[in-house]
């Protein structure tokens, strides 16, 4: 009995060392038994019992059938160009506006948009992490932010869609209403200035007689994000000068703090200076965040307020030119940011609720 088992330990060493040896591993012998080191290339990923070089680059082609059907076939290869997996998307009829997308990598995921789904596919694997189905859009501008969201806005509806780096939908905007004719075909969908989203659009028939002048929509992409009902406005509560916003000469600057109190305060020549204990006052409570706006070229603003419960309100520089500090309630109930709107007409801006409608108002 002890012979065997002598017999079969001998055996099963010579083995394991045979194998090691095969696959490249370097062998040392010492006091402390037997080590190996491998010399295989580090770029690579061990599944089972073989070895697949770590995906570096994505190639995506779009493809056609006899029919007019289009499709892409997204490839993953190797350092080397070797194809390590291969994603061949649904197939649709080829029309004005493409619906079959492929939508760029970001941090290990590739983003596809197929009939409307937005599907985020592994890198390393060309699996689906996730599909979202809300989107439904098509002839899409894109852009990630510096935490993995995806903003999209469609050829024709929605107006803007943002999902998570989980693929959770933050919110869909059909329409902008009234103002929709102003808001056609986008050309460009950015970020500047780290927290700003820009969505630029052409002027229909426009273009020759104001050259590079576009119709844009302005964005803060940390309000789009909020589902904690915090503060975010700023980085910090934030203070705004009132340079900032048309028509307070007598205002010195607006003030949030992490409470969420609204105050303002006025300049030391002021006519509320002295009527009010240190210049100081408090306005509302309870304030989410605050978005100053321009009105046009008259030099004319108003402050939007969005509370913590949903609701809204504005100051008008002009009542506070008049001696007026009281808010200007709005008809919206479950507020969630502020869009603002430039074009011909002006500025304006929108009330986006939870349910994604916009409610304008423009003077």
């Amino acid at each position: 009995m002890k012979k065997n088992l002598k017999r079969f330990t001998v055996l099963a060493s010579t083995f394991v060392i045979t194998t090691l040896l095969l696959t490249g591993c370097e062998l040392k012998i010492n006091s402390k038994g037997i080590e190996f080191n491998s010399n295989k290339s580090e770029n690579t990923i061990k599944i089972g019992d073989t070895d697949e070089k770590i995906v570096t680059q994505i190639r995506h082609e779009v493809k056609h059938e006899e029919d007019t059907k289009s499709y892409i076939v997204i490839t993953g290869l190797n350092e080397d160009g070797e194809t390590v997996w291969t994603y061949e998307t649904k197939k649709d009829y080829a029309a004005q506006y493409d619906t079959i997308e492929y939508l760029g990598e970001f941090n290990n995921k590739v983003y596809i948009n197929e009939t409307g789904t937005i599907s985020a596919l592994n890198m390393q694997t060309g699996e689906v992490k996730w599909s979202n189905s809300d989107y439904k859009g098509c002839g899409s501008e894109y852009v990630f932010d510096k935490d993995g969201y995806l903003y999209l806005t469609s050829q024709l509806d929605p107006k803007l869609f943002v999902v998570s780096p989980e693929g959770e939908t933050i919110t869909r905007i059909k329409s902008f209403g009234e103002d929709d004719d102003n808001y056609l075909w986008p050309e460009k969908i950015t970020i500047a200035e780290e927290n700003t989203l820009i969505i630029t659009y052409p002027m229909p028939g426009l273009d020759d007689e104001y050259g590079d002048n576009k119709n844009t929509i302005h964005i803060d992409i940390r309000d789009i994000k909020n589902t904690e009902n915090k503060s975010i406005a700023c980085d910090k509560a934030p203070e705004v000068e009132h340079s900032q916003i048309g028509g307070f000469e007598e205002i010195k600057s607006f003030l949030l703090d992490e409470n969420g109190t609204f105050s303002i305060s006025f300049e030391p020549n002021s006519k509320f200076y002295s009527e009010i204990d240190k210049g100081i006052t408090p306005i509302d409570y309870g304030i989410k965040s605050i978005t100053p706006v321009f009105w046009g070229n008259g030099g004319y603003g108003s402050l939007v307020l969005i509370r913590k419960d949903g609701s809204a309100a504005v100051i008008d520089s002009m009542n506070v030119s008049m001696g007026n500090l009281d808010l200007r309630e709005l008809n919206v109930k479950k507020a969630k940011y502020v869009i603002k709107f430039y074009d011909l007409d002006g500025s304006a801006y929108g009330i986006v609720d939870e349910d994604g409608n916009v409610h304008i108002d423009r003077v």
